[in-house]
């Protein structure tokens, strides 16, 4: 069984701007706002609210659910990204907070950086 996960237009629209800064034009644009992960430290499986969630990280920029093949139940999904995009240079960072019966779960934390380069 594969993962299924259902996200937000709003989160959809983010991913796909991200991709068409990859363009490497030379301005400068941002979309999103740096996820705050040094306060993931503070949030307790099974026991941190939405509400402490809220309080630590900010409020998601799209929300969605998730069900994995090991144990099916759906979990609540709340996403939180940032793209920069500068002179060719795509940075990418993606955090994706897992709540289950109303309470934090766990997360998943991405980032990276690209140098897109013209073709010849």
């Amino acid at each position: 069984m594969m993962h299924a996960i259902r996200w937000t237009s709003r989160a959809a629209v983010a991913v796909g701007l991200g991709l068409t800064l990859t363009a490497g034009c030379a301005s400068s644009s941002s979309f999103g706002v740096p996820p705050r992960v040094a306060g993931l430290t503070k949030l307790m499986v099974g026991e941190s609210s939405p509400a402490d969630i809220l309080s630590v990280l900010g409020e998601p920029r799209g929300k969605g659910a998730a069900r994995f093949p090991v144990d099916p139940e759906l979990r609540t999904v709340w996403y939180y990204d940032y793209v920069h995009s500068e002179g060719g240079r795509t940075e990418l960072a993606a955090l994706i907070v897992f709540l289950r019966e109303g309470r934090y779960e766990g997360h998943l934390w991405f980032a990276g950086s690209q140098l897109v380069g013209k073709s010849e």
